[in-house]
């Protein structure tokens, strides 16, 4: 991932076609409105999409520590779709890292 603020960083993969893995997942959880976040831009954006966390949690992240988690896309997004995964903050319009995303 491209680290911003908030110590964000990890490593982003795709398990299949519904499915993003990050490794090694960091991020402080002090931003108040933050979300795993996709989008169609190549940056995230107010525009993008919000997904429930590993636990299924549609509630703004909490802090994560070379954390492992499985995400699940929302139904009629796949991966060949996105052209980025990021934690974003819908409060601050904040993009506080994300990870560019392309399917060959």
């Amino acid at each position: 991932m491209f680290p911003l603020s908030h110590g964000v960083g990890g490593s982003v993969y795709a398990i299949d076609d519904q499915t993003i893995r990050v490794r090694n997942l960091n991020y402080d959880g002090q931003a108040p409105d933050a979300y795993f976040w996709v989008g169609s831009t190549a940056r995230p954006d107010a525009n993008g999409t919000p997904l429930a966390d590993e636990k299924g949690s549609t509630s703004p992240l909490k802090g994560y520590r070379n954390a492992n988690v499985v995400l699940h896309l929302p139904a009629g997004i796949t991966v060949r779709q996105i052209k980025h995964f990021g934690i974003w903050c819908k409060k601050f319009k904040e993009n506080m890292g994300y990870a560019s995303v392309s399917v060959n």
